[in-house]
């Protein structure tokens, strides 16, 4: 495989860019991907943060599994 014909990465990149829609299309797709990665707290049945007795506390974060 000779390397004159392996495209050039900033070339490839400029013609995306060019394409108004496949920008568009990528900028929805992260942000698709940033709600279902955040899916767990935006739909949760636990208070993100509470008040108790003057405390603030974490409810959410109590009872996370590590990774």
């Amino acid at each position: 495989m000779e390397r004159a014909n392996i495209p050039n990465k900033n070339l490839l990149f400029q013609k995306f860019k060019k394409n108004k829609l496949a920008l568009w299309s990528l900028r929805t797709f992260y942000i698709f991907i940033f709600i279902a990665l955040l899916g767990d707290f935006i739909a949760n049945n636990k208070p993100i943060v509470c008040k108790i007795d003057g405390n603030w506390e974490f409810p959410i974060f109590m009872n996370m599994q590590p990774i």
